[in-house]
């Protein structure tokens, strides 16, 4: 009788451990599913210009061929917004797989075949705000810019501690005015979208 008694608490002890080890793994599991799922997207671009010199040969007119986009944590994505310099909205509406093919293919078509957004007395700028919301509600907000001085293009992707960089870096610099400009169209949109 000593020998039963013996072999079913061994495998009851066993049946609990293997319980234990299955609950913890789950457990595990589930916490870094709802660490995933708090992380907030974030938008990666990169861009390959285009040159062309224009009628009088003295500037270049610099274009984009391709851009480039990732967001990271892209499954945490709920929605997607452009804003333009003109402050109309648009909601891509394509699904989550085809989101940075249809951000692309807005973005190149409005940087290419529109007139700057922004000209000031050394460059032109052609810029746009995306709007990035999470499926938790929060959103990130990032400002899109193509900066043009006739012989050189700078393309940006920009957001939160960079904005403040944009608008105070360079408190002076006439090279720089286009900046502070935007930075604080996207801070008055982030109020917005504060109070939104």
């Amino acid at each position: 009788m000593l020998p039963i008694i013996s072999i079913i608490s061994v495998v009851v002890s066993v049946m609990a451990l293997t319980i234990s080890i299955i609950g913890l793994s789950y457990s595990v599991f589930y916490e870094q599913k709802e660490y995933e799922y708090k992380r907030v997207p974030e938008l990666e671009m990169g861009w390959v210009p285009v040159f062309r010199k224009t009628a009088d040969n003295t500037n270049l007119k610099i274009g984009i061929q391709e851009i480039q986009i990732h967001i990271a944590d892209e499954n945490n994505l709920d929605e997607v917004y452009l804003i333009r310099s003109d402050r109309s909205v648009s909601k891509l509406t394509v699904e989550k797989k085809d989101i940075c093919i249809q951000l692309a293919t807005d973005m190149k078509e409005y940087f290419s075949e529109n007139k700057p957004d922004l000209i000031t007395s050394t460059h032109q700028y052609h810029y746009q705000y995306i709007v990035l919301k999470n499926l938790d509600g929060s959103f990130r907000l990032y400002l899109v810019y193509l900066k043009n001085n006739g012989n050189m293009a700078d393309f940006q992707a920009v957001s939160e501690i960079e904005i403040y960089g944009l608008k105070n870096g360079h408190a002076d610099d006439p090279i720089y005015e286009g900046e502070k400009v935007m930075a604080e169209r996207y801070e008055e949109i982030m109020e917005y979208l504060n109070n939104f």
